[in-house]
């Protein structure tokens, strides 16, 4: 699953604070959470399964310090660009973002995911 290859690429970036698509109150910053944003289905005539699965995947950089987020948002982008697990296309730049109800500092990258089944 990918999900498992995610939380195992990142953890060590935010002391496991990885979480699919939202994280639980009161967790501690920084933390990353990520979510599947589409991709690509794999069809195929003869009614086989395919070898790999593609998936866009949005990850998600939360924290009090926009310095520090842009700098782990940086980390979680050359950890999935260099992961050997999946192949992870980045599909732009990081986006930075601001939540006035949590007073978090964020930014959020999408990348193009292939992995094996």
């Amino acid at each position: 699953m990918i999900e498992a290859r995610i939380y195992t690429l990142l953890r060590g970036l935010v002391s496991d604070r990885v979480y699919p698509r939202i994280a639980p109150l009161n967790a501690g910053t920084p933390y990353i959470t990520y979510f599947r944003a589409g991709g690509h289905a794999r069809n195929f005539l003869g009614r086989e399964l395919p070898g790999t699965n593609h998936s866009h995947i949005q990850i998600n950089v939360w924290g009090t310090d926009a310095l520090v987020v842009a700098q782990l948002a940086q980390a979680v982008s050359d950890a999935m660009t260099l992961a050997t697990t999946m192949i992870a296309e980045p599909l732009g730049a990081p986006v930075d973002d601001y939540e006035t109800d949590t007073q978090l500092y964020g930014s959020r990258q999408d990348f193009s995911c292939w992995w094996d089944r």
